[in-house]
């Protein structure tokens, strides 16, 4: 399976201090993916909030790690922004599974100060602060 094009969608560091986030926070409500991004600002800690809405994939791994997947990503190097994967096998995949009632969306994000990589399958990505 291939994915390529990616175009950034998200840049964290337009916000992030240059060390990157402080944590993360995965959770699920109602079909979404949340995840909750902790970070230093000014005097406290802020948050900002990457929702996928009505999630159908999602995949959470150790970056770097061990690889466990089939998918070639070409042209992938936007590795700390949230990217979409214009072209997604993967996602073209998922769409059949539900007999294409569905318009889905290939994301992939990687979080360099918490070591992690998160990719999903969805139909929509909001961001709320």
């Amino acid at each position: 399976m291939k994915c390529r094009n990616a175009k950034v969608i998200f840049d964290p560091f337009e916000f992030l201090p240059g060390y990157g986030e402080n944590r993360i926070s995965v959770s699920f409500d109602k079909g979404d993916l949340i995840v909750t991004v902790f970070y230093d600002s000014d005097d406290s800690e802020s948050q900002i909030s990457l929702v996928f809405k009505h999630s159908c994939f999602q995949r959470i791994t150790s970056m770097p790690g061990a690889s466990d997947t089939v998918i070639e990503y070409e042209g992938y190097e936007a590795i700390s922004s949230l990217v979409e994967f214009q072209y997604s096998d993967f996602k073209d995949r998922w769409e059949k599974h539900f007999n294409n009632l569905f318009k889905l969306r290939h994301f992939k994000i990687i979080f360099l100060s918490d070591n992690s990589a998160i990719e999903v399958i969805c139909e929509d990505f909001i961001l709320d602060s």
